[in-house]
């Protein structure tokens, strides 16, 4: 309170704000711009902060934050959680109120990182986001394609991918269609692969004001509310989620990560009488090792495997033989048999292997790391997935990369590989 009492004293003396200011919240997330108010009776901060060509001032309340930067001295307002809590798997539960509010004041800011990144995007890619005629793929042309090939595929380039989408918004005030897909990628960037939910549910929820369909976005609508069904989730609110995938469905893997099984295999199954059915029975089956239910997963992968073994299968049939391995490997799993050491594990990911390394110590997992792959499109998951394992100290229960569900799903079962007591010798 001291520092606070410090700070509004040196708030109220200053009128004239020039130095860059810094918020950074409990999170971990920060926002540079400038303080210019402090309410103390109300217990919250005004800041304004610059995104793209926009000027936006929020007020955030104190227990939001962790520290503020004030003419390059900080000021500490709550403490962070320690690693342990960080690390414990242990959701934080939030009302819908108390996660509007996070969407509403850091949604529309700028992460700190963001004046630092250059805009770099070829002069010929087409600003306006028209859609591409069929059978054309021209990434130099197209910002969807061009942000598939050149900037999801490089981690380095991910925040470059942000800026680039501020830039289209902002230079498309009068077309309301290319704001729609910019702002949909910018979500998907912020989440899926940056992991920052409130500005990811803040765009998704601007991007939503729209009308998809009327804008050629095709497929928006599904994909736009699974991903904000995720963020309210991983803000800490289950029913906001389950009330947005109740519109279209939702995906089985987002309604394996609200722990909602038995909605995830309706899901699944629908999908053997779709588009999908080749590979729907591998879907039920992880959706049933994903909760549990062993002896179900292994009846789905079964099926599977017996298949008629022709083109349209042919990728089925070995990915269930993998998944039946890895499925007994899971089953073996017994920490207190490890010896301390490094173990090494390997599955089959989307684009080909992938392989994982799992530190034992004092029969604990210590670290997780994907250290080999061949993967493009992987989202968060090479690090996020490996994170949940060290978090939950299994591979049980481990959430699929919203995005990136193939490769996350490699990744549990190269860690089942390395783990398994029946595979321990040989590491």
């Amino acid at each position: 309170m001291r520092c606070l009492l410090l700070l509004l004293m040196l708030i109220s003396t200053s009128p004239s704000l020039l130095a860059v200011d810094e918020i950074e919240f409990l999170s971990g997330t920060k926002i540079t711009g400038q303080v210019t108010q402090i309410d103390k009776q109300g217990k919250k901060v005004t800041f304004t902060a610059k995104v793209g060509t926009q000027t936006f001032s929020r007020t955030y309340f104190y227990n939001q934050i962790h520290a503020i930067q004030y003419r390059g001295k900080q000021y500490v307002l709550n403490e962070k959680p320690t690693a342990g809590e960080a690390t414990s798997g242990k959701r934080v539960e939030r009302s819908r109120n108390e996660v509007q509010e996070r969407i509403d004041s850091i949604g529309p800011t700028p992460p700190a990182w963001l004046a630092s990144i250059p805009l770099k995007y070829p002069r010929t890619l087409d600003l306006s986001w028209p859609d591409a005629p069929d059978k054309v793929w021209e990434n130099q042309q197209y910002p969807g394609q061009y942000v598939w090939d050149i900037i999801n595929p490089n981690p380095n380039r991910w925040r470059e991918g942000v800026k680039l989408m501020h830039y289209i918004i902002d230079q498309n005030a009068n077309n309301r269609g290319a704001q729609i897909k910019a702002m949909n990628q910018l979500a998907t960037l912020y989440a899926g692969f940056l992991e920052d939910w409130p500005r990811a549910a803040y765009w998704w929820q601007q991007a939503g004001q729209g009308t998809p369909g009327s804008a050629g976005v095709g497929g928006f609508r599904a994909g736009y509310e699974v991903g904000l069904a995720k963020c309210y989730y991983r803000l800490g609110n289950k029913e906001m989620a389950v009330e947005v995938l109740n519109r279209t469905g939702g995906t089985p893997p987002i309604w394996c990560e609200l722990g909602e099984h038995e909605r995830a295999l309706q899901e699944a199954e629908k999908a053997r009488h779709s588009w999908m059915a080749e590979s729907a029975l591998i879907v039920c089956g992880d959706v049933c090792r994903h909760a549990g239910w062993y002896d179900k997963a292994l009846e789905y992968y079964t099926q599977a495997t017996q298949l008629p073994n022709n083109d349209k299968y042919k990728q089925t049939i070995p990915q269930a033989r993998e998944r039946i391995v890895a499925l007994r490997a899971e089953q073996s799993i017994d920490l207190s048999q490890l010896p301390d050491g490094n173990y090494s594990g390997r599955s089959i990911g989307y684009s080909g292997p992938l392989h994982v390394s799992i530190a034992i110590k004092s029969q604990r997992i210590q670290a997780a790391k994907v250290t080999r792959h061949v993967e493009k499109q992987y989202y968060s998951a090479i690090t996020d997935v490996p994170a949940q394992i060290v978090g939950k100290q299994s591979v049980q229960g481990v959430d699929a990369t919203s995005g990136a569900t193939i490769t996350a799903e490699a990744i549990v079962r190269a860690a089942a590989d390395a783990l398994s007591t029946e595979a321990s010798a040989e590491h």
